[in-house]
């Protein structure tokens, strides 16, 4: 059978190979792809990494769907035996996770990677790999387990083991920021010894992979635990562990170990290297200085990187520098290189190589840069942002949450909220740096919101640093039109800086930075001014005698006396007066008597002004435009014709009274405004009051919005209006009215009847501007009346939506407290005068909700642009929403709903407080205790160590006696805490306190503590170091059945004592094995006179009568004093 299975094999590889999944097509070149998976074993749900590589042929996802390229493509990806279309996944990434389907089969199945060209065709002939991996079934074993091996269980401190980790009941997934735990997955932590929390030398999913020994590990008998940990890093419940002893011996040179925080970064993320070292001094006042033995520094290479090409130099014992931001995905080492002061590498190489796991960074990012970095006040500069992850859209401004998307506000230090120099969406923003900006370093911050302008969580920032000088008042602007006639006029918008215009100051005293602003005419001084004022948009008009050709505009900031600056601050604006004659225009009409609702015939003409109708609503153009024609002293859109005609009709409004009248004709520009000097010709007609039937209109507000409806109150006179005729028979003087917009007739009208008040819709694809509503009189049978009788109604379209935003005056309240809210709406009037009446549309107040009560469940009610209200007492710990909600008049909500929302937290109504209980209050240096700790109104959550601030949740440190800061005996958020007493604690009454902290590890305020009080026994305190050969962990030999022995020698690990730091109880005994002759044992310290100096025998009994520790060496393979090299510590307790 076996011989079969591999000449089935090998005729099958003429195509494929089994082993690799690649095709071995690739003869001249030919296009080949090879498949790999990171597991050949998986459940249903379980998610497998594909590697896919390919030769001769190119990967583009953005050519996908485009016409073919010759070797350009992407691939398929199918399951089984699926193919054209129904594919898992298009695309053209190096690596590609699959997640094996829910309703997948166990068994062998097969992954199959297709090249395709862009078109998505397959290649001719077909290239293809495959690759094979079985789906298990669930397990029904029980609890997850884990079992660990290792290549070899001895090596030097620093050096490096190679674990084999396998699990039962338990998957393992590459751990990741951001991750939930889910039940049977996660990932595993080894530590060293009775480490636990983050001080793991691997945190990781792979099965197989390496662990550096850290170079502070004592010579002797260790222990390394395989931890399975929750996605979260949480141990599971119960516990699940491998032990694997292991024995480390003293290096014999420098020698540098390290560990990583976190092993599973993103892009650009962020480390935190800790380094230790042995026999080798770290300073960092030498780098670059003369080379000393023993004395440097260290270097952080990533991969292979070499020389220079170093990523991090530092010589601090915890260090923290950034990935690059385009690393590749994958595994990666980071190799901590010992370093000589002038940079070079020690001889032998002394270095620490450290796995990391990089995963893609799908968090949103933003970088910016900025036009320039030293600004003045009040000045203009312009920042260029850019994000990943995150799509900037302008148009959800202050609309619903999208994740991934919203835009972004620009802060001057630690600004916030609604306080911002800039928001927006754009590539570039341009904002001015404020008048009041103190000189010196300041920076921006560019913050990525959301569309409800909330800041994203986590936070997404970009700081640029800037420095600021104050720079002195000046003034910029434009003028327009640039060529007007003798006596026209300029509309000129200013800018000024570091300067602020107060009319209401003109006159007073000088003050600094405050003023107005002259305006002359070329050369003019003093008050021969056209213009003195505090207006940014003045404007000024060109005194009629002026001569045709070029001038200048003079904009002077001036002193609140009128006394110019000092120096002098103003900008020169050209114009030009035309040497054409002025425009003018006569009109006449073609009779002097006219009945109201009748009409007559206008004549006009126009010297030096050009009539076109095809330039009304462009861009203005001297010389060119249109005429308005007003009755009496109306204005604006109340005329009664605008046109170019030469000769219009004018229907005389029905409505008109009896008597005489001014007939106004007005030259007007392109854009609609009054021609400068105002030019109009004027006539009078005498009105009679009308015998004929006659129509009047008018609308409530003739700004309307395109799709809503609007009503109309119309009258008549001489004219009935009869819903009941309508279809029927004419009668003379009777009929109904048909509403048409613009120049539609016929059947094209918005409404038909004989409402006097009739409501229709404006078309919702009505352009946006000026338009006319036509109501026109006709008779029953849908005739239009003769002579046509109609009144006209201007109406502007708006696009225009009601908005609101909303911005909290409070991040966090409690129960009962006040809350304030900054509303500003748009397209939307807030009238207090309104609320309970009739609904006037475009016009309300506001409602304000907690989370997602409704109706009459409100916070407040009203108009008011910053309310504040009482978030209820019964409202519960934890985040909230507010809704800010439009209504109208009547508190019905605005349809389509318009809402702004505001997130807070609601923190615990009562003060924190915490209690500690210890299970012993009489305890040895050295020994441990166990305190049981509660929280009172806290939160204590493991899972947030680290992370943001939350009010209300946090963990706690625990302390000795009055140590403050990082000097803690634990941190963490256990129920129960195992404290270890420190072995040099003096004896006596001692304090422990428990504080409770914030996620980042500062105290609450105000503090809140408890404090255990216990007794460390003993009479006095040791005499010798604790710590004497490095030992900071002893191995426990108490227990009676324990066997006591050292081993040193030919008898153990040569020259080490093993173990070398262990911890006894008074009156027990030590064997010492090994050859004295060769390794003389000295004593260095002892706290009685136990133990004696040999030099001859292989074995020696010693036994200890009193507590402390004992410090001893070998004379000829240690320094006894510092105990480096071959040394040992017994630790007696009593």
């Amino acid at each position: 059978m076996k011989r079969i299975a591999f000449l089935s094999c090998l005729v099958f590889a003429v195509l494929w190979t089994a082993c690799s999944g690649e095709i071995v097509n690739n003869n001249n070149g030919d296009p080949s792809v090879t498949l790999t998976l990171d597991k050949q074993t998986a459940k249903a749900g379980d998610t497998i990494k594909l590697s896919i590589e390919v030769k001769n042929f190119q990967l583009d996802k953005n050519k996908m769907d485009s016409s073919n390229q010759s070797g350009t493509g992407h691939y398929h990806v199918y399951l089984d035996d699926k193919k054209d279309t129904d594919y898992f996944a298009a695309d053209a990434a190096a690596t590609l996770d699959f997640k094996v389907p829910s309703d997948i089969t166990e068994g062998k199945h097969t992954l199959r990677v297709e090249l395709r060209n862009n078109d998505h065709s397959p290649l001719d002939p077909v290239v293809e790999a495959k690759a094979e991996f079985t789906v298990a079934g669930e397990t029904t074993g029980g609890d997850p387990k884990v079992t660990a091996t290792l290549d070899q269980n001895k090596t030097k401190a620093g050096g490096v083991l190679k674990i084999t980790v396998k699990t039962e009941n338990f998957s393992l997934v590459d751990p990741k920021p951001g991750m939930t735990p889910k039940a049977n997955e996660g990932h595993y932590h080894v530590y060293l010894d009775d480490n636990v929390g983050s001080n793991y030398l691997y945190a990781g999913s792979k099965d197989s992979t390496e662990i550096t020994i850290p170079v502070s590990a004592a010579p002797g008998a260790h222990k390394l635990r395989v931890s399975l940990r929750n996605n979260d890093h949480t141990p599971l419940d119960p516990v699940a562990e491998a032990t694997l002893d292991i024995e480390v011996e003293a290096p014999q040179g420098p020698a540098v170990s390290a560990t990583v925080t976190p092993t599973s970064p993103t892009q650009g993320q962020e480390l935190e290297v800790k380094v230790s070292v042995v026999n080798f001094k770290l300073d960092k006042n030498k780098i670059g200085k003369t080379n000393e033995a023993g004395v440097g520094h260290y270097h952080i290479y990533l991969d292979d990187k070499t020389g220079n090409d170093y990523i991090h130099v530092a010589a601090d014992a915890t260090t923290k520098f950034k990935l690059p931001g385009d690393i590749s995905k994958g595994e990666h080492s980071l190799r901590i290189s010992l370093r000589n002061n002038d940079h070079s590498a020690l001889s032998p190489v002394a270095e620490a190589k450290v796995k990391i796991n990089v995963v893609e960074n799908t968090s949103p990012k933003v970088t910016a840069t900025i036009d320039k970095t030293d600004v003045e006040t009040d000045s203009d500069v312009t920042v260029d942002i850019k994000t990943q992850n995150f799509i900037l859209d302008p148009a959800s401004i202050g609309k619903a949450n999208v994740s991934g998307s919203g835009h972004y506000h620009i802060y001057l230090d630690d600004k916030t909220g609604n306080d911002y120099l800039y928001a927006g969406a754009n590539g570039k923003a341009t904002f001015r740096i404020p008048a009041d900006a103190t000189e010196g370093a300041h920076k921006l911050r560019v913050s990525l919101r959301n569309n409800d302008h909330s800041e994203l969580n986590p936070k997404a920032e970009a700081i640029i640093d800037i420095k600021v000088t104050k720079g002195n008042p000046s003034v910029t602007g434009t003028a327009n039109p640039k060529v007007v006639f003798s006596g026209g006029e300029i509309k000129l918008d200013l800018k000024v800086r570091n300067f602020t215009l107060d009319a209401s100051q003109i006159g007073k005293a000088p003050k600094a930075g405050v003023g107005h602003i002259h305006i002359y005419l070329d050369q003019e001084t003093g008050t021969n001014y056209l213009y003195a004022g505090a207006d940014a948009n003045p404007t000024v008009t060109i005194p009629v005698n002026t001569k045709p050709g070029a001038h200048i505009l003079r904009v002077s900031l001036r002193n609140n006396d009128h006394s110019a600056l000092n120096p002098v601050a103003e900008v020169k604006l050209d114009f030009n007066i035309t040497e054409d004659s002025k425009p003018a225009v006569t009109a006449k009409a073609d009779k002097t008597t006219v009945e109201a609702g009748k009409t007559f015939k206008l004549t006009v003409s126009t010297t030096n002004f050009i009539l076109d109708v095809a330039q009304i609503g462009k861009a203005n153009k001297l010389g060119t435009g249109h005429y308005h024609v007003y009755m009496d002293n109306n204005t604006g859109l109340n005329y009664l014709y605008a046109g170019a005609d030469l000769n219009p009709t004018i229907t005389i409004p029905n409505a008109t009274t009896k008597g005489k009248h001014t007939i106004r004709v007005s030259l007007r520009n392109n854009d609609h405004t009054p021609f400068t000097p105002t030019t109009e010709a004027t006539f009078d007609l005498t009105i009679n009051e009308s015998t004929s039937p006659v129509v009047s209109a008018t609308i409530a507000n003739n700004l309307v919005i395109a799709g809503d409806k609007v009503k109309l109150a119309v009258t008549t006179k001489n004219f009935t209006l009869n819903p009941n005729g309508i279809g029927k028979a004419n009668v003379a003087g009777e009929g109904h009215i048909h509403v048409y917009l613009d120049n539609n007739v016929g059947s094209n009208y918005l409404y038909a009847g004989a409402d006097a008040n009739p409501e229709f819709t404006i078309p919702a694809a009505t352009t946006l501007g000026v338009h006319q509503l036509h109501v026109v009189l006709h008779n029953n049978d849908h005739s239009e009346y003769s002579p046509k009788t109609e009144a006209i109604v201007n109406i502007t379209v708006s696009d225009g939506s009601p908005k609101v935003f909303a911005q909290g005056t409070k991040g966090s309240v409690k129960p009962g407290e006040q809350m304030g809210v900054s509303v500003t709406v748009q397209n939307f009037k807030l009238d207090p005068n309104g609320i309970g009446k009739a609904n006037v549309k475009g016009e309300g107040h506001i409602h304000i909700y907690l989370d997602n009560e409704t109706g009459s469940n409100y916070l407040y009610a009203g108009a008011d642009a910053n309310p504040t209200f009482n978030i209820p007492a019964s409202t519960k710990a934890g985040a909230h929403t507010l809704r800010v909600a439009l209504h109208n008049n009547d508190h019905s909500a605005v349809s389509p709903a318009v809402e702004a929302t505001v997130s807070f937290t609601v923190s615990s109504g009562s003060a924190p407080s915490v209690t500690a209980t210890p299970d012993k209050t009489t305890i040895a240096a050295g020994d441990k205790i166990t305190l049981t700790v509660t929280a009172q109104n806290f939160s204590i959550d493991a899972s947030q160590i680290g992370k943001a601030n939350s009010p209300g949740v946090g963990h706690y440190h625990v302390y000795l006696d009055n140590e403050t800061g990082n000097n803690y005996l634990y941190a963490g958020a256990d129920a129960k805490a195992v404290i270890t007493i420190p072995g040099t604690t003096a004896a006596g009454a001692h304090t422990l306190r428990v504080s409770l902290r914030n996620n980042d590890h500062s105290a609450v305020s105000p503090a809140v503590e408890a404090t255990v009080n216990f007794t460390v026994s003993s009479g006095t305190a040791p005499k010798c170091s604790a710590s004497y050969a490095n030992c900071t962990n002893y191995t426990d030999l108490t227990a009676s059945a324990s066997i006591r022995e050292v081993k040193f020698g030919s008898a153990g690990s040569g020259n080490s004592y093993t173990p070398k730091c262990i911890k006894i109880k008074v009156g027990q005994t030590v064997k010492f094995d090994g050859n004295f002759s060769g390794h003389p044992l000295k004593t260095q310290c002892q706290e009685a006179s136990d133990m004696t100096d040999t030099s001859t025998g292989t074995t020696k009994n010693f036994t200890f009568t009193k507590p402390g520790y004992y410090n001893y060496y070998c004379q000829f393979h240690s320094n006894g004093t510092t105990g480096s090299g071959m040394a040992g510590n017994i630790w007696v307790v009593p």
